[in-house]
């Protein structure tokens, strides 16, 4: 069990080693796994002397980070499945939340973006969706899945038991108010989707914005107006589908 942990603590760690210095670029806080603080915080340090790497290179290692990482959850799921998938859950949040959609903040949107590098390019909302799901290992159709209504997506990628419809900022919130901190949820407006990650108590709203800048941004929920603006709010669990947690660790992408 202690050796499983650790294992995972690493993984972790070199995530954070990735996800670092673009979150702070963005003012982001950057989170840490469980119980790793030490590590993390020696991998955080400003990089020793060596060859600088491009921002794309860094986005290539951080995905590669992520692939390798499953075996150790895999190991973990043959011996406890509920703690493998509820640790797969987390890492998965903070692989996302911390760590890829950093890279992406800054990128221009357009209707038409189909970039799959971080602000190299454009992106459309869907694509920014499905290609950050895909960049974290989930395997999707990201192409057909990023050009379907954003309650497609919802049913394809979210658990089911969570997808709802709702039509009032204060239905919105009451939806929200279930879930924790590290969740992260897929929101459909009237032409627009995007995610919904809570932490410390706030919620965040995480898209390729069609408004102001028009870039891929991370903001508060309630300052948002794209969700101000719109007059329905399609929403589901994406992370807590357990069916899309076991394809990520078991599916080849």
């Amino acid at each position: 069990m202690k050796k499983t942990l650790k294992t995972l603590v690493s993984a972790w760690s070199l995530l954070a080693l990735f996800s670092f210095k673009t979150a702070e670029e963005h003012g982001n806080t950057l989170h840490t796994f469980p119980g790793a603080p030490e590590m993390v915080a020696e991998l955080s340090a400003e990089p020793g002397p060596g060859p600088a790497i491009s921002m794309q290179e860094q986005y290539v290692k951080l995905k590669e980070t992520i692939i390798r990482s499953k075996r150790s959850f895999q190991d973990l799921f043959r011996r406890d499945q509920n703690r493998s998938l509820d640790e797969t859950k987390d890492f998965l949040y903070h692989a996302l939340n911390d760590s890829i959609f950093t890279y992406w903040y800054g990128t221009p949107w357009d209707f038409n973006g189909t970039t799959q590098e971080p602000r190299n390019g454009l992106i459309a909302c869907g694509y920014f969706v499905t290609t950050t799901l895909r960049d974290a290992g989930i395997p999707l159709r990201r192409v057909h899945l990023a050009q379907q209504r954003a309650g497609d997506i919802i049913k394809q990628l979210c658990k089911p038991s969570s997808i709802a419809t709702v039509r009032s900022g204060t239905a919105l919130r009451n939806y929200l108010s279930q879930y924790e901190d590290g969740s992260l949820l897929i929101v459909g407006l009237d032409h627009h989707v995007g995610f919904i990650s809570k932490e410390h108590g706030q919620y965040y709203f995480i898209h390729a914005n069609y408004l102001g800048d028009r870039t891929v941004v991370k903001e508060r929920l309630e300052d948002s107006e794209a969700i101000f603006q719109s007059s329905i709010f399609a929403l589901g669990d994406v992370l807590g589908n357990e069916r899309l947690l076991r394809r990520w660790l078991f599916e080849r992408q």
